[in-house]
């Protein structure tokens, strides 16, 4: 009985040590988007939704790190819609030890220079069923080309 109780604590424990629980989220994302009324609140709970399965991601309004501003448009006529674009511009902000830094030494424009950085504008185009699949495309290339960049050089953000 008592080796089975051992065995029993050993394989509990074991499993508890291997248990990790996830890291808070150190990547903070704004995500703007504009267009017709019909896209825009789909297009922003897709983008959203794809950003928080990142897991280290946090969708927010306040202190974000990049900013994804989004337009949508139809193509075709008004009285035929034939598909969609999406414009997808990609900012981020500078550091904020860079900031503070920069107003210690009262430069004010690298103060300004710093604020936001571009880095790239991204086309998508489909047909109107494919939303929920561009939006994922726009995430998986944004995590791909810069935040993967950011995790591999262990970039640590500030909040």
């Amino acid at each position: 009985m008592f080796r089975l109780a051992s065995l029993f604590l050993l394989i509990s424990l074991t499993c508890i040590a291997q248990t990790q629980v996830p890291p808070a989220p150190n990547i903070w994302v704004s995500v703007m988007v504009a267009g017709p009324d019909e896209l825009k609140d789909q297009a922003t709970s897709f983008l959203s939704r794809e950003l928080r399965s990142l897991h280290d991601v946090k969708v927010t309004a306040d202190d974000y790190d990049w900013t994804l501003h989004v337009i949508l448009m139809f193509t075709g006529t008004e009285a035929a819609k034939r598909g969609i674009v999406m414009a997808v511009t990609i900012t981020d902000r500078a550091p904020k030890v860079t900031l503070r830094k920069a107003i210690a030494e009262k430069t004010w424009q690298e103060i300004f220079r710093l604020d936001e950085h571009y880095r790239t504008t991204i086309l998508y185009k489909d047909s109107l069923d494919k939303l929920k699949s561009i939006c994922e495309e726009a995430i998986a290339d944004f995590d791909s080309k810069y935040l993967k960049l950011r995790r591999d050089n262990n970039y640590v953000y500030e909040h």
